[in-house]
C-alpha cells in the first residue's frame, strides 16, 4: 500500500490542490482517458494562474525542484514531470500520431472512482441495480446447468412468457415502456458501470506494460542469452494470454472487434433518440471501449515487436550468436 500512487496522493499535504486539478482535467472536462502533454501543461499553468494561493500546500518535497521565480508554463511543466517521473500519479506515452500524450495511472483511476461513490447522491437507482443482481444471478445459473431437461423447461418458460407479452400487445396494442423515472436510473447505471469498466481497462494495460518492462530487464542482463530473452517473452505472453484477465479481455475484444453492425452505437442512439435525455457518453461508448480495448492490443503488439527485434538482430558479426538463437528457437517450440 505503501508504493500505492493514490494512496500517497490522498496522504499527502497537496492533495486537495492535486486532486481538484486532475479530476477537472481527466473527469469533470474530459470524457478520454488521454491529453496532450503540450495541453495539460497549460491548463495548469492557466489553473495556477487562478488560484495562486492553492500552489503553496504542494509537498516541500516539490518545493525543492520547482522555481517559484519562474513563469507559470514552467513550473506547470516541471510539476507535469515530477507527477509523472517521481509521483507515478501519471503516465507519458504516445499517440499514433507520436504526439506525447498524459494518462491518469490506474491506481489514481480507482481512487477518482472512490471519491465519487463517496458523494451523496440524490438519485440512487435500486431498481436497476437490483435488476442488474437479477439478471446475472439467472443468466450464471442457467449457464452452469447441465440437465438437459431443466434447461428445456426453463426456454419453455420464456418462451410461454415472450408469448403471453405479444398476445397482450396484440389484444391492448400498447407496448409497456419503462416512465422517465425508470429510464434516467437505468442510464445512470449504465453509464457507472462503463466507466468502472474503462477504468479497470486501465489496470489491464498496466499488467501488460509491466511485462514489457520485464523482458526489457531481462534483455539487459549481461548473461542472458537472447534464447533465454526469447523463451522468456513467448512464456510470458502465453501466460498473460491464458490468465483468467487475459481470456476475460480477449473474448471482449473479439467481440468489439467482430461487431460489424455496430451494435453498441445503434443501441445508444436508439436510446437517445427516444427518450428526452441526452447522455454524450453513452453515444460515444463504443468508441470510448474500442480505443481503451486498442491500447492494451498496442501494448501486446510491442510484445510481439520485441521478439522480431530480436531475430531481426542479424548483423554480419552476430551470424554465430543468430545461429544459436535459431537452436534455441527450435528447443522452445
Amino acid at each position: 500500500m505503501e508504493n500505492d500512487p493514490g494512496f500517497n496522493m490522498l496522504h499527502s499535504r497537496d492533495s486537495a490542490f492535486i486532486i481538484s486539478f486532475l479530476y477537472k482535467v481527466f473527469r469533470s472536462d474530459n470524457s478520454t482517458s488521454a491529453i496532450e502533454s503540450e495541453e495539460i501543461e497549460s491548463r495548469l499553468a492557466s489553473y495556477l494562474l487562478e488560484h495562486p494561493e492553492d500552489e503553496q500546500e504542494l509537498n516541500a518535497d516539490e518545493n525543492e525542484e520547482i522555481d517559484y521565480s519562474a513563469d507559470y508554463q514552467i513550473k506547470a511543466q516541471r510539476y507535469i514531470n515530477n507527477w509523472c517521473d517521481k509521483k507515478k500519479y501519471l503516465y507519458r506515452t504516445y499517440n499514433k500520431q507520436r504526439n506525447k500524450i498524459i494518462e491518469l495511472n490506474p491506481s489514481i483511476e480507482r481512487l477518482f472512482n472512490w471519491i465519487e461513490n463517496c458523494e451523496k447522491k440524490e438519485f440512487v437507482g435500486t431498481e436497476s441495480r437490483f435488476q442488474s443482481i437479477l439478471f446475472q444471478l439467472r443468466n450464471l445459473n442457467q449457464n452452469i446447468n447441465e440437465d438437459p431437461q431443466e434447461r428445456i423447461e426453463a426456454l419453455k418458460k420464456q418462451k410461454k412468457d415472450i408469448d403471453k407479452e405479444i398476445e397482450q400487445i396484440k389484444n391492448t396494442g400498447r407496448v409497456k415502456t419503462y416512465n422517465q423515472n425508470q429510464i434516467k436510473e437505468y442510464l445512470n447505471e449504465i453509464d457507472r458501470s462503463s466507466r468502472e469498466l474503462l477504468s479497470e481497462f486501465k489496470q489491464v494495460e498496466e499488467n501488460f506494460r509491466s511485462n514489457i518492462k520485464d523482458i526489457y530487464k531481462k534483455q539487459s542482463e549481461v548473461d542472458s542469452t537472447r534464447g533465454e530473452i526469447l523463451g522468456y517473452t513467448l512464456d510470458v505472453d502465453n501466460k498473460l494470454r491464458k490468465s483468467p484477465q487475459g481470456q476475460s479481455f480477449f473474448t471482449f475484444w473479439n467481440f468489439l472487434a467482430q461487431d460489424s453492425e455496430n451494435e453498441i452505437n445503434s443501441i445508444a442512439s436508439s436510446i437517445v433518440s427516444k427518450t428526452e435525455i441526452q447522455d454524450e457518453f453513452i453515444l460515444q461508448l463504443r468508441h470510448y471501449l474500442f480505443d481503451a480495448g486498442h491500447k492494451i492490443i498496442e501494448q501486446n503488439r510491442t510484445l510481439t515487436d520485441r521478439i522480431s527485434q530480436l531475430l531481426k538482430q542479424q548483423t554480419a558479426g552476430e551470424r554465430k550468436r543468430v545461429s544459436k538463437l535459431i537452436a534455441d528457437i527450435k528447443k522452445e517450440m
